[in-house]
């Protein structure tokens, strides 16, 4: 079970996020954060989930969505 974020000490999640990158290694974390950032680019030009997966796999080399590939993704993938 997730708990809120909101009662702990930001101290607490620094450290915590310093021992995950540490344990972990910042080669995982670093993918998981450029993968987050196409879905995010995606999101907020106004894909939907499934258009993003799409979108995303066929553009997997950018770093954001090129502004013409949006229309032709809403016509490609159906919601």
């Amino acid at each position: 079970m997730l708990h809120s974020l909101n009662n702990i000490p930001l101290e607490q999640i620094q450290r915590f996020v310093y021992f995950f990158c540490f344990f972990s290694g910042l080669i995982p974390v670093c993918r998981f954060a450029d993968r987050s950032m196409h879905f995010i680019s995606a999101y907020h030009q106004g894909l939907s989930g499934a258009q993003a997966i799409w979108a995303n796999k066929k553009y997997h080399g950018h770093c954001v969505l090129p502004l013409d590939m949006v229309s032709f993704v809403k016509k490609v993938v159906s919601q």
